[in-house]
């Protein structure tokens, strides 16, 4: 992704030094450590626009509910823009609203809050309302245009989400998607768990997000990549019951975006064909990057017990099953020999808690 990334960014002259076209602003390519903070408590965040259905779209919401009436999910209210005029329209609030916020906050969670300063034109982009490059072009534009308005931090963020990762994707898609679709190399095949439909947990992270999908068929990617894509992979989930779950669910689910994301970004089905490591996390990670962990009945940083995380006690099972797959994986050997150091009884304790909460989530 990086080196494909830094290519066409440079191809296109976006955000690179005037004084020499071939390096980009600010000396490094990539921004992404200033873009880890939590926003602080009490902050407000400014409203997504929302777009009135139109006679046609009131027809379309009907025929779903009278068709569809046991399908998960809410259909109203309904906000999303369904034309040209209202995805141009959602490309400038951006812009004007939450562009200059983004970066600092893009990979933060926040209790009740479902879009923070993220953008939404998943939804558009996807569905042919707009076209990505007019997407980067505007938001490199309001960084020139802006008198400092837009950090350079927020700007190259947003422009790498798009370019780095949405094209990236689709040329994956576009060279691989076939063999990606049957992938599992991990041989895993636990069903999807019962709580991504019911959305019936205690866990206080995993219940907001469900809320903010049921409600908008819609989470930022930190949700879905770091909480439904993460959770599933420890529990040993089918990748392709997985990706059928994800494109059920999310208004901007087209094949050539949830197969390269879902099967290898998230579920590394793949065996890394295209990341450098499986996406895997313990509580320690949520409760940095949220404010959920505060209210949850889960302690983060416990590994074994009743009241264990479920996503540490999943993640130090997820590298006990695949220890021998990790134990010379430049960036998980580490993770692999600080598990082996731990006394057996312990990893016995993991092991047992995993396969209950494979049973089912608490």
């Amino acid at each position: 992704m990086e080196a494909f990334y830094r290519r066409v960014r440079a191809r296109e002259g976006w955000l690179m030094d005037p004084e020499d076209p071939t390096k980009p602003l600010g000396g490094v390519w990539n921004l992404d450590r200033e873009n880890r903070r939590v926003p602080p408590a009490g902050t407000r965040f400014p409203p997504p626009p929302s777009f009135a259905p139109d006679e046609l779209m009131r027809e379309v919401l009907d025929d779903v509910e009278r068709l569809f009436p046991d399908h998960p999910g809410r259909l109203r209210p309904f906000g999303w823009p369904t034309s040209r005029a209202e995805a141009l329209a959602a490309l400038d609030d951006f812009v004007d609203h939450r562009l200059p916020a983004f970066g600092p906050y893009e990979d933060a969670m926040v209790a009740g809050e479902r879009v923070l300063h993220h953008s939404q034109l998943s939804v558009p982009l996807n569905l042919g309302l707009l076209h990505p490059r007019e997407v980067v072009e505007a938001v490199v534009r309001a960084f020139h245009e802006g008198d400092g308005r837009v950090p350079l931090a927020s700007a190259e963020g947003f422009v790498r989400q798009v370019l780095g990762w949405r094209e990236f994707v689709y040329h994956v898609d576009r060279t691989r998607g076939p063999a990606l679709e049957a992938a599992n190399a991990l041989d895993h095949d636990a069903p999807v768990p019962d709580a991504f439909w019911t959305g019936r947990t205690r866990m206080a992270c995993l219940a907001d997000a469900w809320q903010g999908l049921h409600e908008r068929g819609w989470n930022h990617h930190i949700e879905r990549l770091m909480l439904f894509g993460n959770l599933a992979l420890t529990l040993g989930t089918d990748p392709r019951a997985l990706t059928a779950w994800f494109t059920a669910h999310y208004v901007d689910a087209l094949d050539w975006v949830m197969v390269p994301n879902v099967m290898g970004m998230s579920q590394y089905a793949d065996d890394g064909g295209f990341t450098s490591k499986p996406y895997v996390s313990g509580g320690a990670y949520i409760d940095r990057m949220s404010d959920h962990c505060r209210r949850c009945p889960f302690e983060p940083g416990r590994r074994t017990g009743a009241d264990a995380c479920p996503f540490t006690v999943g993640y130090w099972d997820f590298v006990d099953r695949h220890q021998a797959r990790f134990e010379r994986h430049p960036r998980m050997a580490m993770i692999v020999r600080s598990w082996r150091a731990r006394p057996e009884a312990e990893r016995s304790a993991v092991r047992a808690r995993a396969a209950e909460l494979r049973e089912g989530l608490p």
